[in-house]
C-alpha cells in the first residue's frame, strides 16, 4: 500500500530534528480517522511492527509511516498530512518531551465528507 503523505515544513523540521538526534525513526498509528489522529514517532530499533500493522507510506526516503488494522483502506484512499502542535502529552513518542507532538489528518474531507 502506498498512499500520499504530506509533511508540512514544521513537521519535516521536527523530523530531521530528531532523526538528527535519535537516528532512524518511524511513525505508527493506531487507531482513529476523525478529526486528526496521534501518530507514535518511534525509534525504529526500539519497535516492533506487528503482524496486523500495514506501512502506508513513507514520510521521507527512509521514515516508513505504519498503521494498526482496521485503518489502511480509509487512510490509502484519503492520503494524510502529517503536522506538530503544541502541548504536553504523556505518550511516550519521541517528541513528547519538546512540548510538542505529531497529529495527522485526511488531506480532503472527514470521514468520507468532502
Amino acid at each position: 500500500m502506498s498512499a500520499d503523505i504530506e509533511v508540512t515544513a514544521r513537521a519535516a523540521a521536527l523530523l530531521k530534528e530528531l532523526k538528527e538526534r535519535h537516528g532512524a525513526l518511524l511513525f505508527h498509528q493506531g487507531g482513529g480517522c476523525c478529526d486528526g489522529s496521534v501518530p507514535l514517532c518511534l525509534k525504529q530499533n526500539e519497535f516492533r511492527i506487528g503482524s496486523r500493522d500495514t506501512l502506508l507510506g513513507f514520510v521521507d526516503e527512509d521514515t516508513p509511516f505504519y498503521l494498526g488494522s482496521g485503518q489502511p483502506e480509509q487512510v490509502a484512499q484519503r492520503g494524510l498530512v502529517l503536522d506538530v502542535v503544541d502541548g504536553d502529552t504523556d505518550r511516550f513518542s519521541v517528541e513528547a518531551a519538546d512540548g510538542v507532538y505529531f497529529v495527522s489528518r485526511p488531506q480532503w474531507g472527514a470521514c468520507g465528507k468532502e
